[in-house]
């Protein structure tokens, strides 16, 4: 497992079509991601609530952009 600290929509699509985000775990999570940001949204954070204060930092959790 590789540690994605920002990934664009581009790439998150590419993983997700390799399988990288599986469909019980992360996948839901990741794809509502793209869909949010394809509506005109600007990031996503994806991130668990015990890494939430990190991740906000930018020291933790995956943001997904443009």
């Amino acid at each position: 497992m590789q540690y994605l600290d920002t990934i664009t929509v581009s790439e998150a699509k590419k993983y997700m079509a390799e399988g990288q985000f599986p469909p019980g775990s992360m996948g839901p999570k990741i794809a509502a991601a793209i869909k949010f940001i394809e509506a005109g949204g600007k990031e996503v954070l994806v991130t668990s609530a015990g890494e939430l204060g990190q991740a906000l930092q930018r020291q933790g959790g995956t943001y997904i952009v443009r």
